[in-house]
């Protein structure tokens, strides 16, 4: 018969610290933690047009094309603004915030932070919060989650919108990586229809190359508008 094992104190509080960390990993981890905006200008800074269009990484303090930002809620005559939209995420479970608050106990932040550059003040600009719904089709197959950035855009003082970074995680909670733009797109697209927002497909220009197009493949893009009453 083998000893019975003793547990400190201190075993026991790691074992709960890797527990919360392995919950972490699988709602994904939060988004400001590693890393400085890019430094300087995009090389081909985007056309003129109110809503972003990429998200950036810093790569040595140069900045990167990542994803697209295929995802825009149109506020413009409306009395609705960021707070609204914010509350049509945490009114849908299982999206969640959840893994900010247990992020301090997951040591693998793998992912670069995503920027977007606001042409008016000549900044990268982090997202203003974010939300994943954990497990969508095969997290035993490499899709751990759908995950989306939120940025508001202002023309001068005014709100206008919202944009949306919507994705989906694949790989692993060690290393992944965003693809499935279209839908993570539909995906959060289903949650506003379903809280009476009106949806609508369009094709933005988002001014990439070919190449980087093909890589992303099918993005999506979506236009939310508020309810009318």
């Amino acid at each position: 018969m083998s000893k019975p094992t003793t547990v400190t104190r201190r075993q026991a509080l790691l074992t709960a610290a890797a527990a919360v960390g392995g919950l972490s990993g699988c709602l994904g981890r939060s988004d400001h933690h590693n890393s400085s905006p890019p430094v300087g200008r995009p090389e081909s800074p985007p056309r003129d047009t109110l809503f972003p269009l990429t998200t950036y990484e810093s790569v040595d303090g140069r900045a990167v094309v990542t994803m697209p930002v295929n995802v825009r809620v149109n506020l413009l005559g409306s009395d609705r603004g960021l707070s609204a939209v914010q509350a049509v995420f945490r009114s849908s479970l299982p999206w969640s915030q959840l893994a900010r608050l247990v992020d301090p106990f997951w040591p693998f932040h793998d992912s670069p932070d995503q920027y977007i550059w606001n042409q008016y003040t000549e900044q990268f600009v982090p997202p203003v919060a974010a939300y994943r719904r954990p497990f969508p089709l095969r997290v035993f197959g490499g899709e751990i989650g759908y995950h989306t950035y939120l940025w508001p855009i202002y023309d001068g003082d005014r709100l206008i919108g919202v944009g949306i970074q919507a994705h989906k995680d694949v790989g692993s909670v060690f290393n992944h990586r965003g693809t499935g733009f279209a839908e993570a797109a539909a995906a959060v697209g289903s949650i506003f229809d379903r809280r009476g927002w009106r949806t609508a497909w369009s094709a933005f220009q988002y001014g990439v190359s070919p190449q980087q197009f093909d890589q992303w493949g099918p993005t999506g893009d979506l236009v939310i508008y508020p309810p009318e009453n």
